[in-house]
Order: structure tokens, then sequence, then C-alpha cells
């Protein structure tokens, strides 16, 4: 590889040799300064982190400071990501009985009891599905005010993370079996006899 000498402004070098990590001379490291300069595209751009992010220097300082005890939080980084979950904690989700259906105004005190007693997330999907066709309105169509009043007593007393239809149709004690049982036919042995009748 050929080299030139070139010029560099003393103040500029004087930063550059400050800047530098310890275990590359100041020749690589300039080399390699300007190899990153040309090449137009660096990590803090892709990775989108500030583009005055912490040099050899600082990282030093701040290693000092902490052994000092004196440590403030002046490098957090503010992305999309932070972004969103202080929009999502704006937009909470807030129960009320103003939002449960009208044909489940019967149940609305249960229903809150069951909400604010209810284990798991407190999201709108999951009040979706609570108060929808899948869960109590659903049972209450389709089993009657009956039905999903008992749905909603087991659930606060059982501690559960929500109601559906199709657990209601699946694990429900009132269900009837669906197919007819055989009568139950007793051995030959079994058989009774009778002087007047003979065997039955």
């Amino acid at each position: 590889m050929t080299t030139k000498n070139v010029p560099i402004d003393e103040g500029l070098l004087s930063t550059c040799q400050t800047e530098k990590p310890p275990w590359l001379s100041t020749t690589a490291f300039v080399n390699e300064m300007v190899s990153q300069g040309l090449q137009g595209v660096t990590e803090h751009v892709t990775l989108k982190v500030p583009s005055g992010t912490k040099t050899h220097a600082q990282k030093k300082e701040k290693k000092e400071k902490q052994s000092e005890g004196t440590l403030s939080n002046t490098n957090r980084v503010s992305n999309s990501i932070n972004k969103e979950k202080e929009i999502f904690k704006k937009t909470k989700f807030k129960f009320s009985k103003e939002l449960i259906p009208s044909e489940l105004q019967s149940l609305a005190p249960l229903i809150e009891s069951f909400w604010h007693s209810k284990k798991g997330k407190k999201t709108e999907a999951a009040f979706d599905l609570l108060t929808g066709e899948k869960g109590l309105l659903g049972i209450w169509k389709k089993y009657g005010e009956d039905s999903a009043k008992d749905q909603i007593e087991l659930a606060i007393a059982s501690g559960w993370q929500s109601i559906t239809l199709k657990n209601h149709e699946n694990f429900s004690i009132s269900k009837k079996p669906t197919w007819n049982p055989e009568p139950t036919i007793g051995h030959p042995a079994q058989r009774l006899f009778t002087a007047s009748r003979g065997f039955d």
C-alpha cells in the first residue's frame, strides 16, 4: 500500500488523538474515519442511534462518574418503540357500564364485578370478547339469561380470565348428553323366577 503525507489541521489532529481508542495508532484511526465518511452511510444512521454517540474519551468519563456514584441518565434514546408505548399508555382501555350492550344491561353489576376481579389482560379486545357474540351475548341469545348469569357467577367465584360461548358449550355442567344411552341389560342369571310368570 502506497502512502502520501497529507497536511491535517493541528486542532483536528489533537481531537483525533483524544477520540481514538488506545489500541489504534493515530494513522489507523484517521484512515478509518476517512473511510467511513466516504462510504456515506454509517452505523448510527442505519441503527437509528443519534450521531453523537459516545467516544472512547466520553466512555472513560462515564466510568469515572459511575465510580464516583453520580450517574445521570442523559443518554436516553427516543425511538419509535418508546413512542408507541407512550401512545398505548395514553389510550389504555377503561371499563365503564355504558360500554355493556343493551341486551346485557340486566347483568351489568355482575359483569362489572367480573371485570374488576378477572385475571389476565383487561384490554378492549378482551372486553369485546367477553360481551360480544362469542361471549356473554352469544350465551344469552342461545341459552338464555339464566345461563349467562350462571357463567358470570362461576367466573367470579373461580377467577376465570374470560367467558366464551365455546367454553360454555364444551364444559357446561347442565349440558345434556347428545346420545341416547343404551338400556342396561342384566346378565341371564339375574332374571327373576316367579311361579306365576316364570322367568322375567
